[in-house]
């Protein structure tokens, strides 16, 4: 999850708002970020911060959300096109723009947070969800997140108050998102790459790693090899923060 420094700083740059209170409210009450997945929490949370915060903590609360979603999504979207990259000859800043776009479809579609309900229509999400978890293997886990959008769509399509709060705050933060969201990644990028703390990086190459040993067992040792170079991760990394830092450059001129 990204620091509160992190959620702090693009609450005030995005919402002209942020509090720590609603950080930790998130963060501990009810468990670790349950009102993304569970409705009920949801429909609690949103009522006591609403009660105490007004709308600008509702907005504030929904970014934490899409923050703390947006580091899964940076890793699944790296893992995605650094193998895409590992298994060619191109220059890596070829996959750069199609990572960014990635990120920002799956903002919009993301089946693992429940706020998704008023950015993206039930079906899609579903979609998307059996695109993240194919086959036999993975329907358990599945199931599970299938059951929880389910559920929650039944809850907002009912409550017309929930539905009235969150509506308009997760349209404006979705939108306040994608629009800087080259800047919040390379933020993000950046306080892992100065040594700050443990991000997604770190993980997406755990993955890679994993699947390249997972390669090696199956015989398949140039493959592994491929996923597995270091100097190879190194240049997408570099080319992936460049491509930020141009696009952050741009929507600062």
């Amino acid at each position: 999850m990204p620091s509160w420094r992190i959620h702090e700083k693009w609450g005030i740059r995005l919402l002209g708002f942020a509090d720590r209170g609603i950080d930790k409210i998130v963060d501990e009450q009810l468990g670790h970020d349950s009102s993304r997945y569970d409705v009920e929490a949801l429909n609690e949370i949103v009522c006591n911060i609403y009660a105490k915060y007004g709308a600008e903590g509702l907005r504030y609360f929904v970014l934490h959300h899409y923050l703390d979603r947006l580091m899964d999504i940076l890793v699944m979207a790296f893992v995605h096109h650094y193998e895409y990259y590992a298994a060619s000859e191109a220059d890596p800043s070829k996959f750069a723009e199609d990572f960014l776009s990635e990120v920002e479809m799956m903002i919009r579609r993301d089946p693992k947070n429940l706020l998704s309900l008023f950015v993206c229509d039930l079906d899609t999400l579903l979609h998307t969800l059996r695109w993240m978890y194919p086959g036999k293997s993975r329907r358990r886990a599945r199931k599970k997140f299938e059951e929880k959008l389910k559920e929650a769509y039944e809850a907002f399509r009912c409550d017309g108050g929930l539905r009235k709060k969150l509506s308009p705050a997760v349209g404006e933060v979705v939108d306040a998102v994608t629009r800087s969201l080259p800047c919040i990644l390379l933020d993000v990028l950046e306080e892992e790459l100065m040594g700050e703390k443990w991000g997604p990086i770190h993980r997406a190459l755990q993955n890679v790693l994993a699947k390249a040993s997972s390669m090696e067992l199956k015989g398949l040792r140039e493959r592994s090899k491929r996923l597995s170079d270091a100097e190879r991760m190194s240049r997408f990394i570099v080319a992936l923060t460049t491509h930020l830092k141009t696009k952050c450059q741009y929507q600062c001129a």
